[in-house]
């Protein structure tokens, strides 16, 4: 159940606060947020497919630029399209490796973005504005 699986991913880096880069600014990954916006909608959406099954075949990326179509949103993820790249990002996401170049990162800011459209949520916040 992929649901499952990416609760148990994440709860292991907890404690690790990610931070991505975007146009030269500084964000906060909001984890949990993400956590529990994806797995209700995986639940939802998918039932009780393998996670391989979802993001294998670029399924879940058909699925989810279908769905900012209908907001009338451009996906911005949509040439990630790959499990490997799935997992990579997932990886820069939970906290477990950081991106290996500038391009991952965009992939990942990308990403997170698209969800913040599908979801209407913030899963990005920058810590010097919290700061003023």
């Amino acid at each position: 159940m992929a649901f499952n699986v990416i609760e148990k991913r994440f709860k292991e880096y907890d404690g690790i606060k990610v931070y991505l880069e975007d146009e030269g600014i500084h964000l906060e990954f909001l984890k949990d947020k993400y956590v529990k916006y994806i797995t209700v909608y995986l639940k939802r959406k998918y039932n009780y497919l393998p996670l391989e099954d979802i993001f294998a075949g670029a399924r879940f990326y058909s699925d989810l630029a279908e769905e900012l179509r209908k907001k009338d949103v451009e996906c911005l993820s949509k040439k990630n399209t790959s499990y490997r790249s799935y997992r990579r990002m997932q990886n820069v996401l939970r906290g477990s490796k950081k991106p290996k170049n500038m391009e991952e990162m965009k992939k990942c800011v990308n990403f997170v973005k698209d969800m913040e459209n599908l979801f209407d949520i913030k899963l990005l916040s920058n810590p010097e504005e919290k700061a003023l």
